[in-house]
């Protein structure tokens, strides 16, 4: 009976690929283009997979889990990578309050709740990172799969 290969290492490669795009900043502008950057870690998650396989056919659900852990090493990665080059999300939204000429009241509130309350705001951006990362990350991994396949 033929063993697959550790799935690990390849899903923190693809995730470290996801943490970069996404953590520094200009480059993040790659996940603009429909999160292309975390599709693209969670595609060479299945890659280096791929190559350490020998007999045993690479199947979908290789992909979406090697997706899924890509896109979770990714967000983990990226979060590390903000807060060590300093991005903070709550101070770009202070910089833009104070810059912006024209916020409806309602919005402006909204903004200082979320300024007032950080480690929430923190909280919602991660738990929304994760829901992106995983799908997107999920995603790129089928598509891995779909274009590395051998055609039978």
């Amino acid at each position: 009976m033929n063993s697959k290969p550790d799935k690990l290492v390849p899903a923190v490669i693809g995730g470290a690929i996801i943490g970069v795009i996404s953590g520094i900043p200009f480059l993040n502008f790659i996940n603009c283009f429909c999160c292309a950057g975390v599709i693209l870690g969670g595609f060479f998650a299945v890659y280096f997979y791929k190559k350490n396989l020998v007999d045993t056919p690479l199947t979908y659900n290789d992909g979406a889990l090697l997706g899924l852990l890509a896109g979770i090493f990714g967000l983990v990665i990226s979060t590390i990578l903000e807060q060590i080059i300093g991005i903070n999300s709550a101070e770009m939204i202070e910089q833009m309050m104070e810059y912006a000429e024209e916020i409806p009241p309602e919005t402006e509130e909204l903004l200082r709740g979320l300024m007032e309350n950080r480690g929430g705001f923190f909280m919602l951006e991660t738990a929304l990172g994760l829901v992106i990362n995983a799908v997107f990350g999920l995603l790129g991994g089928i598509i891995g799969v779909a274009v590395l396949s051998k055609r039978r």
